[in-house]
């Protein structure tokens, strides 16, 4: 008697299929997984940029809003922007290397323990592009900052000789630094700031046709704009990202001093809101008027009569 086994396997074609189908679940594991992590790091990596690009903006608006304009630069009747600033524009948008100087006080930018910090001294904010540099410390390019003090200086100083003045890489990775400034022919009537709204006039800082994208060059360099808006391009994470854009505005509470004209003679009869200040002090009068009100006070040794905004007293 003989007896028959029945036996079943998978085919050459289903053992095909079968890998064919873990293979393709595979690959496109990997490819989900590879595009996840990527786009994880991008975002990690852009907001580190981000970041840190935050933080060195707001040194610069804080260096901007420490602007320094002494009185005795009214007396400067040349062009020499001692005292003033200078905008260099050089390209627009991510391509913008644009270079701006000033004079500051205070420790924004340069640090608390740099030997400056305590003096007026001048600010230059430029880029260099990466491997452009002859300087090994600036290779890797980025926004750079010089700085030195206003006085004691010798006579052969030259700020673009590394020898009296080190730049400084203040932040890698930045690959475009473009500035404009609030146009002050906006509003340049007597007694009135540049852009500075009353009843009369008023400006908006949104207000595109009252921006200069080119230089701040000629009488304008021994005067400060009365606001700059700074926009930093950072290197974007990879090359199919487009450069990160940091973009702020900010005004300057001193660009009225670098104004003389519009106040008479001189601008130190003028409160930062460019209302008056007059102050007269002596030995039995004085008459003080403050942004609060008018106040007349007499005092003498035998009576005593003041007058304030409540009422009067004898």
């Amino acid at each position: 008697m003989t007896s028959s086994h029945s036996k079943s396997a998978f085919t050459l074609i289903e053992l095909i299929l079968a890998i064919s189908l873990l293979a393709t679940i595979t690959v496109t594991a990997y490819v989900c997984l590879s595009t996840a992590t990527r786009a994880w790091r991008v975002g990690v990596e852009a907001a580190d940029a981000v970041n840190h690009g935050d933080y060195i903006m707001e040194q610069i608006l804080m260096g901007l809003r420490s602007a320094y304009y002494p009185p005795e630069a009214e007396k400067v009747d040349d062009a020499t922007g001692q005292y003033g600033m200078q905008l260099v524009n050089d390209g627009d948008e991510e391509d913008a290397q644009d270079s701006l100087t000033w004079v500051k006080v205070g420790s924004a930018l340069v640090g608390a323990d740099s030997e400056v910090a305590n003096t007026p001294h001048k600010i230059i904010l430029s880029i260099v592009r990466k491997g452009e540099s002859e300087n090994e410390d600036l290779d890797a390019g980025g926004l750079v900052l010089k700085s030195w003090r206003m006085s004691a200086l010798p006579e052969d100083f030259d700020p673009d000789d590394e020898n009296f003045v080190k730049p400084l890489l203040l932040m890698p990775g930045v690959v475009g630094l473009n500035f404009r400034v609030f146009n002050p022919k906006d509003n340049l009537e007597e007694g009135k700031l540049p852009g500075v709204p009353d009843e009369e006039s008023s400006f908006e800082l949104d207000d595109e046709e009252k921006w200069i994208d080119d230089d701040w060059t000629g009488d304008y360099t021994n005067r400060l704009p009365y606001a700059v808006e700074t926009t930093l391009y950072l290197e974007p994470p990879d090359d199919r990202s487009d450069p990160i854009k940091v973009q702020r505005v900010t005004t300057l509470p001193t660009a009225f001093l670098s104004w003389p004209e519009k106040f008479g003679k001189s601008s130190s009869n003028k409160n930062a809101d460019g209302s008056n200040r007059n102050q007269n002090s002596g030995g039995g009068n004085g008459n003080r008027n403050t942004d609060r009100g008018d106040r007349n006070r007499n005092t003498e040794r035998g009576g005593r009569n003041r007058n304030t905004d409540g009422g009067s007293r004898k």
